[in-house]
């Protein structure tokens, strides 16, 4: 990956945990956290998901066979870990990640990334993140389908023309149609899209515009989004504009920077990038219990969340690394490589293997 992608998919991430990290102390120090900042990292993880995947297959050649398979061993078995670490978590008594009741139908659905409302009405899997996942499978489906499409431009855009009619369709349905057809048609799908064509944009316009030009994108983000804070716009409607267009300008940036010559070089800064989806997956779990436990030692007072904020989140993001060095890299090479063996295996002796 870009070198400044991958440190911004840390800092993405790192936003995110901030995120979930303000109301759980506002339940236990009585803090009054309400802002949305942090929300917007998953809009970022979507346009840099668009846009590796064009980046990334570009020069390779691969059946939807072989991208499918690549992309559940990246994405599914870490998401099923941590699934399974939720459920057997309140089956010893807790309520992890705001986990109330599910059934098994929400098991089901929440490891083949279906949407559904839950047994305790929550609109999300078992694993609440996990409803970002569900965007990001729908979009390597339609992607994986139309890797036939030899011509990058031409794939980006079939795939920006299936997504924009998936979204056009969506409106002409009512409110009151099913939950997983409100889920697919969300104008959100739009920011892959946005990626998509940042990517083709990126392989084949090899000009350096400048190092001020990429700072001015993404300070022109920051600024759209300091912005929608203080005029306290709402991201729940049209997130695609509130939150998307400004992500859309970071990650623009970022390029830009990168090509000017402007690297992100920093090996930890890499490393938590490198780390990101681990951090993404578990920090609920691992930020939920440090909360209480610190408001158990310390007196429960406002003036505390001060000290509990940063050592919770460095804490959350020192052992989602770990996740990441220790679990995450050696299962995903140990997966890659028994897939590799398997189509190998299965394809016939003289056949050029993609």
């Amino acid at each position: 990956m870009v070198a400044n992608l991958q440190a911004l998919r840390g800092i993405a991430a790192i936003t995110i945990l901030l995120y979930h990290l303000g109301p759980m102390l506002n339940r236990r120090f009585g803090t009054d956290f309400h802002s949305d900042i942090g929300a917007e990292g998953v809009d970022i993880f979507f346009v840099i998901s668009g846009f590796v995947m064009v980046f990334a297959y570009a020069q390779k050649e691969r059946s939807a066979w072989a991208f499918y398979g690549e992309r559940v061993i990246r994405i599914a078995p870490l998401y099923w870990m941590a699934t399974l670490a939720l459920i057997v978590l309140f089956g010893l008594g807790f309520r992890p990640n705001g986990l109330q009741d599910y059934s098994l139908a929400d098991i089901v659905t929440s490891f083949v990334f279906y949407p559904k409302v839950r047994l305790d009405g929550e609109k999300a899997p078992i694993l609440s993140l996990g409803w970002t996942l569900i965007y990001e499978m729908f979009f390597y489906l339609v992607f994986g389908a139309f890797l036939w499409v030899r011509s990058t431009r031409d794939r980006v855009a079939v795939v920006s023309a299936v997504l924009l009619v998936v979204v056009a369709a969506g409106s002409l349905f009512g409110p009151e149609s099913p939950f997983a057809l409100r889920v697919y048609t969300n104008s959100i799908v739009l920011e892959f899209v946005a990626g998509c064509w940042l990517g083709y944009w990126y392989l084949s316009q090899p000009r350096n515009l400048g190092l001020p030009v990429g700072v001015a994108f993404v300070a022109a983000g920051l600024a759209v989004l300091s912005i929608e804070y203080y005029l306290q716009v709402s991201s729940s409607e049209y997130r695609i504009v509130t939150y998307g267009f400004p992500a859309v300008l970071v990650v623009t940036g970022a390029l830009v920077a990168e090509r000017s010559g402007a690297t992100t070089c920093n090996s930890i800064v890499l490393l938590v990038g490198a780390a990101s989806y681990s951090m993404y997956l578990f920090h609920p779990m691992l930020l939920q219990p440090f909360v209480n436990l610190a408001a158990k030692i310390m007196a429960p007072e406002p003036r505390m969340a001060i000290v509990v904020m940063p050592l919770a989140a460095v804490t959350a993001v020192v052992v989602t690394v770990g996740i990441h060095l220790g679990l995450e890299v050696p299962l995903t090479r140990w997966l890659r490589n028994l897939w590799d063996r398997e189509r190998t295996a299965r394809i016939p002796e003289g056949s050029v293997i993609s």
